[in-house]
């Protein structure tokens, strides 16, 4: 989960939180939603994982759920472009760095090309 605010048309990430499985989705979409609400938020934005079953989850725990109509490979590319020019502002976080490198690996390797 990435939380983030705009500031002079720049996005930038307050915090990021991330569980390795196995874990209780339940349980941490409750964390999750209480992490939400301290922040102000009311809603999430993501994908159509597990069938709905997040969309599900947030809901029980009183955070709107909103469904993204971008693949996650045309987030990344959005989001590369968005970084690279200076819109974005990241925080020092090793997992995130980790994600954001094996992501663009996927995309830049041969195989990964049409």
């Amino acid at each position: 989960m990435c939380i983030a605010h705009e500031q002079d048309g720049v996005a930038i990430i307050d915090r990021l939180e991330a569980r390795d499985p196995p874990f209780d989705a339940d349980q941490v979409t409750q964390e999750f939603a209480s992490i939400l609400r301290q922040y102000g938020c009311a809603s999430v934005l993501g994908d159509n994982a597990a069938m709905g079953m997040a969309g599900t989850l947030f809901s029980r725990h009183g955070v709107r759920y909103e469904k993204t109509t971008v693949n996650k490979t045309s987030w990344y590319q959005d989001f590369s472009a968005h970084l690279t020019s200076g819109n974005v502002r990241l925080i020092d976080d090793e997992v995130m760095l980790e994600q954001l490198s094996r992501s663009k690996s996927r995309r830049t390797s041969p195989a990964a090309r049409p």
